[in-house]
């Protein structure tokens, strides 16, 4: 049976006398090459069908990335998607892999091909590779049956070049390992280009040309013709898609700020910070545009983060999954010696998380629409000139030292000397700690922490008991007392005034006194007993 396939959002409602059947368009829909007219993002209906025309406001474009889809390597399969960077080293390491494989299976293949390319060989050549004395036997020949040896012989190199090329591309294609298909794709935060509508949502374009993509930009209005529109959303946002068919057109319009596009801008440090702390989880976390110098990079397996501080002090950790292949950041801890050798960076639509009391510091994740600024550019320039020696390195040596907790903070950082242990309920027992104060310090300590202090013994081999009566915590006691230990205790306060002990590491007397070193002056740290 023939019939009409009907989608939302290209079907509209007919006047009341409106006659059935094929009508003559209207100038309007002329004019956008036959196409309805989506007013706003308001009018678009989930799962509707495809919006047959509608102009979109670009307020974000952000970094060009790839899916990748790989063959069953140890009988697994799947996707995952790249940063160009990635996608650059993917591609190398696939063509690595394939060459290798190549080489192999050259030399596996070449007696076949020979053997194959040999059995179609005329008669005479034949029976001259057969007997011993080739170049005899060759003279022998007729000058018809020397012309045939010499075509043949000329033609049996290309033959095999030909069927050795098929052979082994049959056997390629049937290594899955080897098999890798490549998808560009731009994101695109889009709005209406009335103010009206408050609604926006993430365009991705796969595969785009180079024409689409110039007009891609942001602060510009582009209509757009026959975008797909899926049937739910995705972190609040209208999920629409385009492709290299999808015809556009560039308006002449520039929006302002009444459709919400605000250009890009450099936020310092402090703005960070504020966002830092107002944000409860890591769902739906604002983003922002930053910039600042790199202090210290930590590499681990599958995850890498680097501190930044700007001019005021301030610090922000960047993390990430997988390494900054972006730009190259040297994996050191010791401060800048000065501003000349001081990396500085831009980062963009990074999202910012929750405040970490512990460190002291804003904390931001670098996600796959974010991405980094080292060239020229202003906000740079004026962070170097802004930036002085002394507020890196007293701000790289509080991030070595540990101490970049905030005086009144309900988390705060300590150094001291165990001074003695008194047994208190059933899960926790009284630590009296010097921190250089007029009164001891009464920390509670849970018992899963007194396994760490026979941790920090651990150089020395000396054997911590684990019944945790007041002999074995005596024994304890003595020992760091004889050590002498400088030990590094991060302290939350909880209600009634009790302070509870939440990590206990070791500190590094040198750090600390190469801090007091950098400041040119004793750096009064709080009392805790007087908080």
């Amino acid at each position: 049976s023939i019939g009409f396939f009907l989608v939302a959002n290209s079907t509209r409602i007919a006047r009341w006398d409106a006659k059935l059947g094929f009508c003559q368009q209207s100038r309007s829909i002329c004019s956008r090459t036959g196409s309805f007219f989506v007013n706003s993002l308001n009018d678009v209906v989930l799962g509707g069908g495809n919006i047959p025309c509608i102009d979109l406001a670009i307020c974000r474009v952000y970094p060009k990335l790839f899916l990748e889809r790989r063959g069953k390597v140890h009988g697994l399969s799947g996707q995952v998607i790249l940063t160009e960077g990635e996608e650059h080293a993917h591609q190398i390491e696939i063509e690595s892999a394939r060459q290798k494989e190549a080489e192999r299976l050259c030399e596996q293949l070449r007696d076949k091909c020979l053997k194959c390319i040999d059995a179609k060989a005329p008669d005479e050549w034949k029976r001259l590779f057969l007997k011993p004395d080739v170049a005899g036997s060759y003279e022998q020949l007729s000058s018809s049956e020397r012309v045939k040896v010499d075509k043949w012989t000329e033609k049996r190199e290309s033959l095999m070049n030909d069927l050795l090329q098929q052979e082994l591309a049959s056997k390629m294609e049937e290594d899955e390992a080897l098999s890798r298909q490549s998808t560009p794709f731009v994101t695109v935060l889009v709005k209406s280009s009335t103010p009206e509508c408050k609604k926006n949502a993430l365009l991705t374009f796969w595969k785009p040309k180079e024409n689409q993509e110039s007009l891609l930009q942001e602060g510009k209005v582009v209509r757009f013709h026959n975008l797909a529109v899926k049937p739910s959303l995705h972190d609040g946002q209208i999920q629409l898609s385009a492709n290299e068919s999808t015809q556009m057109e560039p308006l002449p319009s520039i929006i302002g700020t009444k459709v919400g596009y605000r250009p890009r801008r450099f936020f310092k440090f402090v703005q960070a910070h504020i966002k830092s702390r107002k944000a409860s989880n890591r769902y739906n976390a604002p983003t922002m545009d930053t910039a600042g110098i790199v202090l210290r990079h930590d590499q681990f397996s599958n995850f890498h983060r680097i501190y930044l501080v700007d001019e005021s002090g301030l610090l922000l950790r960047v993390e990430r999954d997988g390494p900054f292949r972006e730009v190259r950041i040297p994996n050191e801890h010791s401060p800048p010696k000065h501003l000349g050798n001081a990396i500085s960076i831009g980062l963009r639509d990074i999202k910012i998380l929750p405040f970490d009391h512990v460190e002291g510091c804003a904390v931001a994740a670098f996600v796959q629409t974010s991405s980094i600024v080292s060239g020229r550019c202003r906000r740079l320039d004026e962070l170097k000139k802004a930036s002085t020696l002394r507020v890196l390195q007293r701000a790289a040596g509080l991030l070595h030292a540990s101490l970049l907790g905030y005086e009144g903070s309900h988390i705060f950082t300590c150094i001291g000397h165990i001074h003695g242990f008194e047994v208190g309920d059933s899960d926790s027992i009284n630590v009296a700690v010097d921190c250089g104060g007029e009164n001891l310090l009464i920390l509670e300590m849970p018992f899963i922490l007194i396994q760490d202090c026979g941790l920090l013994l651990a150089k020395g081999q000396e054997r911590v008991s684990r019944r945790y009566d007041l002999k074995s915590l005596k024994v304890l006691n003595t020992v760091l007392e004889a050590r002498g230990m400088l030990l590094r205790f991060v302290v939350q306060r909880k209600e009634n005034n009790i302070m509870e002990i939440k990590q206990l590491d070791r500190a590094d007397p040198e750090v600390i006194a190469n801090l007091f070193s950098l400041s040119h002056a004793s750096i009064s740290l709080p009392d805790p007993s007087r908080r």
